[in-house]
């Protein structure tokens, strides 16, 4: 039930995330949700991705540094009392969330992106608590 978080690091220049959407639209790559953090050293482009083997090999063989990470997609309701419900869980068994979005989209509802260390026994405590997790075919249709 994991989905695939591309991360590109980038300069955090403003003409060096131009180019990297440039270059991604050429090559016609499908980003979901896509997010960005930066500081002073970098940036970080995040996205969910259908196909994360084919985008990894572009973008490495155009040199550019990036990785991939199985992320869980929590299906929740339109506030915070569903995401504290599905923390609550992820706290109950000590795992640590280390980054989410929260994304309301007309098309797959409102879910949880979330990162973290051990993706198995998360998924395992949210499913075992019954809630429901998305896989990317109900993500790429939105």
């Amino acid at each position: 039930m994991a989905v695939k978080q591309l991360s590109i690091l980038i300069d955090p220049q403003p003409q060096r995330l131009q180019e990297l959407i440039g270059f991604l639209n050429l090559r016609r790559v499908d980003l979901h949700f896509v997010t960005m953090v930066k500081d002073p050293a970098y940036a970080v482009l995040r996205a969910l991705v259908p196909d994360g083997d084919t985008v990894m090999r572009i973008l490495q063989d155009a040199g550019y540094t990036a990785f991939l990470k199985d992320v869980l997609v929590i299906q929740t309701k339109v506030g915070f009392h569903s995401v504290e419900n599905a923390l609550r869980v992820l706290a109950e068994q000590d795992l640590m969330v280390e980054d989410f979005v929260l994304v309301n989209s007309n098309g797959a509802g409102s879910f949880l992106i979330a990162r973290m260390q051990d993706v198995k026994a998360a998924q395992e405590a949210l499913e075992g608590a019954g809630l429901k997790l998305l896989e990317g075919d109900a993500l790429w249709q939105t």
